[in-house]
């Protein structure tokens, strides 16, 4: 499910099922049958509310969705180094453990760092054989002369 799908059906229980709205009170609107989008939910369901208490409804969700978006965006940008540091963390070592993360959070540095990955072993099969050296002869170009830097030098 996407974090907007989701966000807006946890909104909406917030407001519809829970009660957890100033505006609208300590109440249940709705048979509490499902999450969603309005649209589809007033098809489905049978509305023990009226259009403005709909309209209502809607703006609450948005304004829930809009206040935690707000919030989310603050934090990050308030803890930018701190993401950075756990960012290149994760792109040297590939994963960290909650201990490894407190001890960014709380010292800037890993106390005790997970070990690098290692690049995984090539099968045999899949090797490249290695090319043999390179002789005087095919170092000559096309016409078999022999290279400018080859002219000259003593013999």
């Amino acid at each position: 499910m996407g974090d907007i799908r989701m966000a807006t059906s946890l909104a909406r229980k917030m407001v519809c099922e829970w009660g957890m709205s100033t505006d609208l009170g300590m109440v249940e609107y709705g048979d509490g049958g499902g999450g969603g989008f309005l649209a589809r939910d007033m098809m489905s369901q049978s509305k023990n509310y009226s259009e403005d208490t709909a309209q209502k409804i809607d703006n609450e969700i948005k304004d829930l969705i809009d206040h935690a978006y707000k919030e989310a965006e603050r934090i990050l940008k308030e803890n930018r180094t701190l993401l950075d540091k756990i960012s290149e963390a994760l792109l040297e070592f590939e994963t960290l453990d909650a201990q490894h993360i407190k001890d960014l959070i709380e010292h800037g540095e890993m106390k005790d760092p997970p070990k690098p990955p290692e690049p995984p072993e090539i099968p045999d099969d899949m090797q490249k054989e290695k090319a043999p050296e390179s002789t005087e002869e095919e170092n000559r170009g096309d016409d078999g002369a022999l290279p400018p830097e080859a002219i000259g030098a003593p013999a």
